[in-house]
Parts: C-alpha cells; structure tokens; sequence
C-alpha cells in the first residue's frame, strides 16, 4: 500500500465522497485485521502469567506457569530509553543551528533554544514521548508528529 495515494478529485459527484472514504477505510482496516492480531498475540505475550493465555496453550505440557520475563524486559527497555533519551531536565544537551547563513542570529537561537527546552520539560510531552518508545519496544516501530493549535481567542485559526 505505500506509495499509493487515495485521490478524491476524481470523484465526480460530491455526494459520493463520504460514500468513497467509507468503502477505503473499511477495505484499509480490513488489509490491517491480520497485523493487529499479530499485534494482540505480541500484547498477550508480555503479560502473560500462564501458557493458556497465549498460543502456547496448545503444547502438551503439563506445567502452564510462565514467568513474565518479556514484562519486565520490555520495562527495562522502556525505563532506559525514556533516560537515555532525555538525560536531565538541565542539561544543555539542546542546540539550535540555522538552516541558512542569514538565520545564524544569537538572539533567536537563544530564543528556540529555550522555548524548545521548555516544551520537553512540559508533562504532556514526557507522556507523548513514552507512548512513541512504548510503540517501538512492543512493535518495533515509533512514530511521532507535531500539531499547531491556536488557543487565542481573538484571532481562532481557520481550518480549511
């Protein structure tokens, strides 16, 4: 499916877009059915404290206990991730460098420097950033991306 683009333009009839957009979804969470049952046994793995939880429950052995090993692997690898990537809160590991020649000013570099050193201090983004490493522990795979929103009240950005 990568590289392929749902074009809407090319429906004719404007009544028939939401039509079109349903039929995609349902064929595109159909194609991902079998990934997210893999996704489940993974999930089911980590915390299983017995065999009969997982697909191991079909072997014939008589002992069912398992040691949550992957749990506390996985926790271990999250709790190491989440230091090594932020080392401190204070320290000055943050450096802006400009993109072009005539962005190269001191006081806007200070002025990013310690907005962007404000912003992973914030909870939000610690919460945002542990669910990403959380993703690429279990699935192998951590997407993030950013989002403006405006909250001023006098001038609302218009979303088209």
């Amino acid at each position: 499916m990568t590289g392929k683009v749902l074009d809407l333009l090319n429906v004719i009839n404007p009544d028939q877009k939401a039509t079109r957009l349903t039929e995609r979804y349902i064929e595109w969470e159909t194609l991902r059915q079998v990934k997210k049952n893999d996704w489940e046994e993974i999930r089911r793995y980590i915390y299983a404290t017995d065999t009969t939880q997982t697909t191991n429950n079909q072997l014939p052995w008589k002992n069912k206990t398992t040691v949550p090993k992957l749990c506390q692997i996985r926790d271990n690898l999250l709790a190491n991730y989440g230091a090594t990537l932020f080392p401190s809160q204070y320290s000055k590991w943050l450096e802006w460098q400009p993109a072009a020649e005539e962005s190269a000013d001191a006081e806007k570099a200070l002025a990013i420097t310690n907005y962007m050193n404000w912003v992973i201090t914030q909870p939000q983004f610690k919460h945002e950033l542990d669910k990403i490493i959380m993703d690429y522990v279990d699935f192998g795979n951590g997407f993030g991306t950013v989002e403006w929103v405006d909250q001023d009240q006098n001038n609302p950005i218009k979303h088209k």
